[in-house]
């Protein structure tokens, strides 16, 4: 069984409790919850949400399997990659506090003008190779999502 609860998520008509309450009803193993389902995101929630949300989810059986970022490392700026980077980084940090094994992760857009594909390809598994040394170290599995953007298959 597969369910998005990207709508009422986004429309605030649910919140993360209230999703981890209905998968807990149905009968769900584990849910993996998007950052961008958290408030005030793309910065991280304070720590004693987290651990509130990780509590919950423990007491209703349902396992937090993963999360993950909005990134893009195709940027051109190296400053700006940087920063996506962080941003990559904060949220493995969001991934241990929930106890997710994986934290999905994105190549970035489209090709850039200007560019070549190998180009981009260098920059991208230069920052996504510092993201799996920091998931080596943290415990955490960084997955690639393709997602109809650069990776594109």
């Amino acid at each position: 069984m597969d369910f998005s609860f990207n709508a009422p998520l986004m429309d605030g008509s649910m919140d993360i409790i209230d999703m981890l309450e209905f998968c807990a009803e149905v009968g769900f193993d584990g849910v993996d919850i998007t950052g961008y389902y958290f408030k005030g995101y793309p910065l991280p929630p304070e720590r004693d949400y987290l651990y509130s949300i990780k509590r919950k989810a423990n007491a209703l059986g349902i396992e937090i399997s993963g999360t993950g970022v909005r990134n893009d490392f195709t940027i051109p700026d190296k400053i700006l990659r940087a920063s996506e980077v962080q941003r990559v980084l904060a949220w493995g940090g969001c991934s241990c506090r929930l106890g997710a094994l994986e934290l999905r992760i994105f190549g970035g857009q489209e090709k850039r003008e200007g560019y070549t594909r190998a180009q981009i390809t260098e920059w991208m598994l230069e920052d996504t190779r510092r993201c799996v040394e920091y998931g080596k170290q943290n415990g955490v599995i960084i997955g690639l999502q393709n997602h109809n953007d650069f990776i594109l298959t």
